[in-house]
């Protein structure tokens, strides 16, 4: 709910209304655009965020602003000797300014999705995690088909989940179902994968499509299949890259510094245990996403590259 505030209307308008930004709801907010509306002017309300970024090795502190031009908007209406001015809760504001930020940080960490998926496939945890989607593979792989006998062989071992994995496979064009017999062939998808690599061995091109799996099925992994094994490996790369982003250059970072840029990169996931932290960005590095040279932690330039 909208809350109302009467000023005097002596002075310049555009300044009272930035004052009153200032007074109830705090620093960061700027007037973006103005109009004109029947008997009212509206304001839109950008907002800029600090962000303090550190490079240790370099020794340099840089404050970065992210911008964010549409954060809400105010109406100021004429009222005998003063100005009216709706302006949304304190609270509301600070959400909605949260919520941008959220988004940036998804947009990022899905282009470090796109970047990263060839990496991420390499990572034990992720393997083992989607090694349902591989038996499938390996079983159309063998049997050019999968009848009957062999998805209730999958769906004996792998459950009522087995429809989702093939749903996802589906959907990907990976795998493609005969209305008439019910079973599962070759998508086109898997035929030019297999074409590509024609001389290339089975392994590589099992990857391959895995590859395209957690690329293009990360949603669907993680909201329908609740397989959250490549959330944490994925927050704790872009825990590293979003702040690389916004500095427009990789930074040296300290591995406790990383634990620090993911508890602000991330301040509504609980706080991760060391022993999972240690483990998880030693896979991260063991794969090339990060590398770690004389104590530091840095980027890989290609992934970075990427990103821009």
């Amino acid at each position: 709910m909208e809350s109302e505030i009467l000023i005097s209307k002596h002075g310049d308008l555009d300044k009272l209304v930035k004052n009153v930004l200032f007074r109830k709801v705090g620093q960061g907010l700027y007037i973006n655009r103005k109009k004109l509306e029947d008997n009212s002017k509206i304001y839109f309300i950008g907002a800029h965020c600090p962000q303090l970024l550190e490079d240790t090795k370099e020794n340099r502190r840089v404050i970065k602003f992210l911008e964010f031009p549409n954060i809400f908007s105010l109406s100021v209406v004429e009222e005998k000797s003063k100005w009216k001015i709706d302006i949304p809760p304190r609270h509301e504001i600070a959400e909605r300014i949260e919520k941008q930020v959220s988004n940036l940080v998804f947009t990022v960490e899905q282009s470090l999705l796109k970047a990263s998926y060839g990496n991420l496939i390499d990572i034990p945890t992720i393997q083992t995690s989607i090694n349902p989607i591989s038996e499938i593979l390996n079983s159309l792989h063998q049997h050019a088909k999968l009848d009957a006998d062999i998805l209730f062989e999958i769906e004996k071992s792998r459950g009522k989940r087995t429809k989702k994995y093939l749903h996802l496979l589906e959907s990907l064009e990976i795998i493609r179902k005969n209305k008439e017999s019910q079973e599962y062939t070759f998508g086109n998808r898997f035929i030019q994968i297999e074409k590509t690599l024609e001389k290339e061995d089975k392994k590589r091109m099992l990857k391959q499509i895995l590859s395209i799996v957690i690329k293009e099925g990360y949603s669907y992994l993680t909201e329908y299949l609740n397989l959250m094994s490549i959330t944490p490996f994925l927050r704790w790369s872009n825990s590293y890259y979003f702040p690389s982003h916004q500095m427009d250059n990789l930074l040296h970072m300290k591995r406790d510094e990383l634990y620090m840029y993911y508890r602000q990169v991330y301040p509504n996931v609980g706080r991760p245990k060391k022993i999972k932290f240690e483990n998880q960005l030693s896979q991260i590095i063991g794969v090339n996403i990060l590398r770690e040279e004389e104590g530091y932690i840095l980027g890989s330039e290609k992934i970075y590259s990427a990103l821009q």
